[in-house]
């Protein structure tokens, strides 16, 4: 807790910390809330569009509700600062869990996607496989 936070939110702290009060958990999960928002559009912002902002918002969550259980406030460092890490954090964590893709074939999945978007400015229409195959010195498969 920082002493920079409103009387409110301190109360909720007290709250929290000494009685274990769940109520002033919900209210500081809604509080810090925007912790979780801020995260989720800088990392879906990297991320293709099949992947849905509402589970990275649900993965941010649980980063932050660890966050919160798990906050040390005698170390006197920023809650914020603290929860920030936790949430991008638990983020990562949950797509790595989500995605079933070996990390090789990623990385080949993304040279051919930028290969294609490159060749499709070249020549101002969508590229054949084989085109993007020739370009990557590897085998268009039929």
């Amino acid at each position: 807790m920082s002493t920079n936070e409103s009387p409110r939110v301190q109360s909720l702290w007290k709250q929290w910390l000494e009685n274990n009060d769940q109520s002033a958990a919900n209210e500081l999960i809604d509080h810090y809330m925007y912790l979780v928002s801020f995260h989720v559009e800088r990392i879906s912002s990297n991320l293709p569009g099949n992947v849905s902002k509402d589970d990275l918002k649900s993965f941010g969550m649980m980063g932050l509700f660890d966050a919160l259980t798990k906050f040390q406030h005698d170390r006197e460092l920023k809650f914020d600062t603290y929860a920030s890490f936790r949430i991008r954090g638990a983020i990562i964590d949950g797509l790595r869990k989500e995605d079933w893709l070996p990390r090789s074939i990623r990385e080949k999945t993304k040279k051919v996607e930028v290969t294609s978007q490159e060749l499709e400015q070249l020549y101002q229409r969508e590229p054949t496989s084989d085109e993007i195959a020739e370009k990557l010195q590897i085998t268009a498969k039929k």
